[in-house]
């Protein structure tokens, strides 16, 4: 009996998480490392250093120089990917705890650490030089969201509001250099990019640069946050590269009163990791492609095809061979049977707890 109970919940909490969920979920990802590379720090300066990062996904390291070294100092932010910026911390000579903080939050972080509670994604488009290239970006992110209200009804959860775009200028880009190196935006780039985070900064698919921002990769990788976790989607999709990013403890509240569900709980951290490892991994399709690859393999082409006479011949031949007739696909044996099953324990489970639940309160009477 205690067996059947146990199996209630999993059987009853099919589908519980979106992948805009999993977002919010910490799975101990490898941390951003802030090397500073200087003559040795004092105790109040290393506490600054501390208390800058606290709540971070930024760990730091002292590498103390020599005293008679020629070599300037220097601080080092280096991404979990093994890129590195060199970012400046210092105010006359000494460390600076406004610029510090600058390393996990920023202008645009902040309106990201928003919107990401209220609303679908957080979508960044990061203009390049080229107006027409802009205008053309912000015409294809549209109309991308204009399909995805099509469908937002349908989504197998509530995701907060329909997205917005957030436009950073491409004479700004240097005010967010450090968001653009963690999403691997190139700072001095010249062609606009289009990158979508959800939770805890998570950036979900590719970077899309320029001809890659196209209505089918762009809807593509909208209509991936709102699926159930436990679709067929690449889980890799669901773990994406996070952005430096302070997360404290009011964040994790709103997560509580936002999302309805406990990010921080060691039993939904186990829940969604079993999830995870029974979904597909890179996820090859049957010529080999992977769903990411495919989206930035998209391009709208025109095939030439030549009028047909109006002969017998022509007309015959609209007749679809017997070897073409499309035919409908019976559904896999196997998710019928498991649908088949479920609907045949659930009632018995719940009639099981009902029985075990009066036979207890008999029990106390007695």
């Amino acid at each position: 009996m205690r067996s059947l109970l146990l199996l209630l919940p999993a059987l009853l909490g099919l589908c519980r998480y979106t992948v805009r969920d999993v977002a919010f979920v910490d799975f101990g990802d490898e941390s951003y490392r802030l090397e500073l590379r200087a003559p040795g720090q004092d105790a109040e300066a290393l506490g600054v250093v501390a208390s800058s990062l606290l709540d971070t996904n930024v760990r730091y390291e002292v590498d103390e120089l020599e005293a008679l070294s020629s070599e300037r100092p220097k601080v080092t932010l280096h991404h979990p990917d093994g890129r590195s910026l060199e970012v400046d911390v210092w105010s006359d000579d000494s460390l600076d705890a406004v610029k510090l903080a600058g390393i996990s939050s920023s202008p645009l972080r902040d309106r990201m650490l928003d919107e990401v509670f209220s609303r679908y994604a957080f979508c960044l488009l990061v203009e390049g030089e080229d107006p027409e290239k802009n205008a053309k970006a912000h015409e294809v992110i549209d109309g991308a969201f204009t399909e995805l209200g099509k469908i937002f009804a349908q989504m197998p959860k509530a995701v907060g509001d329909r997205p917005r775009l957030t436009t950073l200028p491409h004479d700004r880009r240097a005010d967010e250099r450090v968001l653009l190196f963690g999403l691997g935006i190139d700072e001095a780039g010249k062609e606009p990019a289009l990158a979508v985070l959800m939770g805890r900064g998570r950036r979900v698919g590719p970077v899309l640069v320029d001809e890659e921002i196209s209505p089918t990769a762009v809807f593509g990788i909208l209509n991936a946050i709102g699926q159930s976790c436990e679709c067929d989607l690449d889980r890799s999709w669901m773990q994406g590269p996070r952005v430096p990013l302070r997360w404290d403890a009011a964040a994790k509240e709103r997560v509580v009163q936002d999302l309805s569900f406990d990010a921080e709980s060691p039993f939904v951290k186990t829940e969604i990791s079993g999830i995870l490892a029974r979904g597909p991994q890179h996820t090859k399709g049957e010529a080999g492609v992977s769903l990411e690859e495919a989206l930035l393999a998209y391009e709208e082409i025109v095939i030439p095809t030549r009028e047909l006479e109006e002969e017998p011949t022509a007309q015959a031949a609209t007749t679809p061979a017997p070897t073409e007739t499309v035919r409908e696909e019976p559904a896999p044996r196997k998710k019928r049977w498991l649908a088949i099953a479920v609907a045949l324990i659930t009632p018995v489970l719940v009639s099981a707890l009902f029985l075990l639940l009066q036979s207890r309160r008999r029990g106390e009477r007695a």
